[in-house]
């Protein structure tokens, strides 16, 4: 499920996800690569980051990483995504977001 998300391979994650595997499923002794939502915030996925929440994935896990990692990014929709999926409102995306001058992100906030 990781390396799906990872890559964005939404048809995979949609596959996985029907067959069963959590959405949160990790990396087996791979904690420090986070949650499928990670590996898809991390690489801008949006199609993949929509499904992993739909089928239950935490917006807050691995300390808030989604958040941090679509803020970094820059990524608007994934932001309000997770916003509106119940991530929580925490500085240090705002604050990524404002250092790297991601306007419609920190309009978000």
């Amino acid at each position: 499920m990781w390396a799906a998300a990872a890559k964005g391979l939404d048809e995979h994650v949609e596959a996985l996800l029907r067959a069963g595997v959590p959405p949160d499923a990790g990396l087996p002794g791979q904690l420090q690569h986070g949650t499928p939502l990670v590996a898809a915030c991390s690489t801008r996925s949006l199609g993949c980051a929509q499904q992993l929440l739909r089928a239950g994935a935490d917006p807050n896990a691995c300390g808030g990483q989604p958040l941090l990692r679509a803020a970094t990014g820059g990524d608007a929709l994934l932001v309000k995504l997770l916003l509106d999926s119940g991530a929580a409102r925490w500085a240090l995306p705002l604050v990524r977001a404002v250092r790297l001058g991601h306007a419609s992100v920190v309009a978000l906030f």
